[in-house]
């Protein structure tokens, strides 16, 4: 895992969890010109050297810059972004591959107080 596991963009390490025996990354990337947050998960269960990337590109909004924070809960690893426009994103997956991230809300749940 060196510089930004291929993406030198992602600067930092910002959230990690662990869900369904895998180690997940999640990283902050300001380019939002070519950027926005990724999400790794550990390959090779057992050693955590090798990261695949599940999304990048603040999962289809740039502007989300980093993973803010990773939980899992009921069976579930939920995904939460900060953007710096104030609405935050929020993804949820069980089989946490491409296909499986579920968009919980792009809007920040439409909270006035954000």
């Amino acid at each position: 895992f060196d510089g930004g596991n291929g993406n030198r963009d992602d600067s930092a390490a910002m959230k990690l969890a662990v869900f369904n025996e895998k180690l997940y990354i999640g990283t902050m990337n300001f380019n939002f010109f070519s950027g926005g947050a990724s999400l790794l998960a550990n390959a090779d269960k057992g050693n955590g050297i090798n990261f695949q990337t599940v999304f990048s590109g603040g999962n289809g909004n740039q502007l989300n810059a980093y993973v803010w924070a990773l939980q899992v809960y009921q069976d579930r690893l939920y995904i939460g972004t900060f953007n710096m426009f104030g609405e935050f994103d929020l993804f949820s997956c069980q089989d946490c591959d491409r296909k499986g991230i579920v968009v919980e809300t792009t809007t920040g749940f439409d909270n006035e107080y954000q």
